[in-house]
């Protein structure tokens, strides 16, 4: 039974994961059946040093060089863009259809112990389901990820194209070879998951407060002021403080004072 299960997991995921191209268009640019000098057939960059000097001792070349680059990058991260799509919808299409086919099949199983261990694993795949969307997408799904990667590549590629520019206006500002690798790296680097993920948790981290989550902090502050002026009067009841006690006790509330005032001055800006 467990070996049943498991070839019916393996099917489903790997039959849902074949669905990235459909998100696609059809192409609307041949692959060019010819090799394509300093690309292999994967559409990778090879350079040997040599290839890198002719490059930069023929500025036709070179620009040429990095469209076909960006080309390939930007091929590459349209097929993984979409394979986000498709990885994260078909994760719950694959293990919501075996969490029904197994509830199913218990049910009308007569065998206790056969049906027992089919709602327990309908059980668990719900959890890793469950858990999977928390812990690997979390709010962050394929769409977001996606935005987040494209205007990481947009900022990347400006500075590339504002490179060549500078370039042509001023033949003293070479664009190497070189400075070139490296601004597409990092340009191809951005279309990753990862990049994606930090993005999206960088502009989490950098967005405003909304109006009910400034009221929680106000109120946890206020509550909190409440225990420590509580606190400051008890123990100076029972201890005469000194100068230098008193003067850190009106510090402290002071802080804590300005932070409330500053939660509320951020209230009126806050969005609903």
């Amino acid at each position: 039974m467990r070996k049943i299960l498991f070839v019916i997991m393996i099917t489903i995921i790997q039959g849902c994961g074949s669905l990235g191209n459909t998100y696609l268009p059809d192409a609307v640019m041949a692959d060019n059946n010819e090799n394509i000098p300093y690309f292999n057939s994967d559409s990778e960059i090879i350079l040997s040093v040599s290839d890198i000097s002719a490059l930069n001792s023929d500025n036709t070349k070179r620009k040429a060089f990095i469209a076909q680059a960006i080309l390939s990058s930007d091929k590459k991260c349209t097929q993984h863009q979409a394979n986000i799509i498709s990885n994260s919808n078909s994760w719950n299409v694959g293990m919501g259809s075996l969490s029904m086919l197994l509830t199913g099949t218990a049910a009308v199983i007569s065998h206790a112990q056969t049906a027992a261990e089919l709602a327990a694993a309908a059980t668990a795949v719900t959890g890793i389901q469950s858990i999977a969307n928390e812990e690997i997408y979390a709010n962050a799904m394929g769409t977001s990820i996606i935005r987040a990667m494209d205007v990481s590549r947009a900022k990347s590629l400006a500075i590339i194209d504002q490179k060549i520019l500078t370039e042509s206006t001023d033949s003293t500002k070479i664009y190497t070879t070189e400075n070139a690798l490296v601004d597409i790296q990092r340009y191809h680097s951005q279309c990753s998951l990862m990049a994606g993920l930090v993005e999206i948790t960088k502009a989490l981290e950098q967005r405003k407060l909304s109006t009910q989550e400034i009221l929680l902090k106000k109120k946890q502050l206020e509550a909190n002021i409440g225990a420590f002026t509580a606190q400051l009067v008890a123990q100076n009841n029972s201890f005469a403080p000194t100068q230098a006690d008193t003067d850190k006790q009106k510090k402290d509330l002071s802080e804590m004072n300005e932070r409330l005032k500053a939660l509320v001055l951020q209230s009126v800006e806050s969005p609903e």
